[in-house]
């Protein structure tokens, strides 16, 4: 197991629900990319809820790679089952699995500071009259 020490890596789950649409998981990987080369201290994986990687296949690949510390970012907009209960549940479950492993879940998506007004200026941005 990784050591715990407060400078050791940190490693990032991304976990979104997870689609059969090949584009999806396309968009997952180019987040992820872009995420690693803003944020090259931190590893990066990718889980899903609903497919695979799992969450405990993802927090085992950033252990592989000896992150001493895990947050879980979900990649989900609102509060809802899956961000209320299901990820709760999941990542109490990998803490019992790592008891020495500090992993933290991260607030979802519209509680994140700013999210609003990203999707402001996005609106603003956005060309008129077309979608995509």
């Amino acid at each position: 197991m990784p050591g715990t020490k407060k400078n050791a890596q940190r490693g990032i789950v991304l976990i979104a629900h997870g689609s059969r649409d090949p584009g999806a998981e396309a968009e997952g990987r180019r987040l992820r990319a872009a995420l690693a080369k803003a944020r090259p201290s931190c590893a990066f994986a990718l889980a899903y809820l609903n497919r695979e990687p799992s969450l405990s296949a993802a927090v085992e690949a950033l252990c592989e790679k000896g992150c001493g510390r895990i947050e879980v970012f979900p990649l989900l907009v609102f509060q809802g089952k899956h961000a209320g209960n299901d990820l709760p549940a999941l990542v109490a479950r990998e803490k019992s699995r790592r008891p020495g492993l500090p992993l933290r879940l991260r607030p979802h998506l519209s509680k994140l500071q700013g999210f609003a007004t990203l999707l402001a200026r996005s609106l603003d941005d956005a060309p008129r009259g077309k979608r995509g």
